[in-house]
Order: C-alpha cells, then structure tokens, then sequence
C-alpha cells in the first residue's frame, strides 16, 4: 500500500477483514479493501483469524519446527532485535521465524536497526576484502545468536 493510500484510506483492524471474509467471500474482501495489495488483505485475514481463536495456520502446511523451537526462537529475536540472528541459533531456515510470528498474529515483529544493518553490511564488504577484524566481528556477532 503506498503512503498516499495509508493517508486516504482508513486501515481496517484484520479482525473486521477476517469477518467480512468469513461471511461474504474472498472477493468481497477484495472489493471493499481495493486499496490493500493481496499479501495485506491476506496477512490481515490470518491474524484476524488467530485474534478471534478461529484457526491459526492454513491446513497442510508444514512447519519447520516444534511451536516450543519457534516460541523459544521468537523470544531470541526479541532478545536480540532482528530475527536472522535467532534464525541461525535455533537452526531454522529463512523467514521460519517471520512465519511463526504472522502464524501467531503478532503484528509487531523485531526489526533490526539501521545503524545494526549498516554495521553488519560494512563487516561484511571489509570481511570479502581480507580484514581479519570484520571476520572476528561477524563471528562474534554469530556467536552472541546463538548463545541467546
């Protein structure tokens, strides 16, 4: 959704996006919430649906670990303020804890900062080009992932 429709248009709570779903069809969804991209009016639908205990996750999916593993992987990502981190500690593969987060409707997942992103990204560039400190940063940094 672009920022001039976030300014027009009125964000529906998932749980009216959820009902409207539930008693008129997907189509209606798409009609009244045009403004919304599918992925929005979807994401909306499955946290509405977990908001009001009608089903969390969508039959035959399979999950990549145990709800304890994602719970205990979630609390990490918190912990550690972005989720690629906790990704690598509790072995889950990419975006598993992203999943487990929406499956859960959570609608606040941990983000990590720019100032973070910028670091990680200039160890790494200094890493590919021989800087033995970027390395020992990087590791370190894995190393703190994985002993949360």
């Amino acid at each position: 959704m672009s920022d001039v429709d976030r300014s027009i248009h009125r964000i529906p709570t998932p749980e009216a996006v959820a009902r409207l779903m539930a008693s008129h069809g997907a189509e209606a969804v798409a009609s009244r919430y045009w403004f919304m991209n599918d992925r929005e009016r979807s994401d909306a639908i499955r946290v509405g649906r977990i908001r009001m205990g009608w089903g969390a996750v969508a039959p035959g999916r399979k999950r990549a670990a145990t709800s304890e593993q994602e719970a205990a992987a979630i609390a990490a990502a918190y912990a550690l303020g972005e989720m690629k981190g906790a990704e690598v500690a509790a072995g889950l593969g990419r975006n598993a804890i992203r999943a487990a987060i929406t499956a859960r409707g959570i609608t606040d997942p941990p983000v990590i900062s720019a100032e973070m992103r910028g670091r990680a990204t200039q160890d790494a560039k200094d890493a590919s080009r021989g800087d033995a400190a970027a390395a020992a940063r990087i590791e370190a940094r894995r190393a703190h992932a994985e002993a949360v």
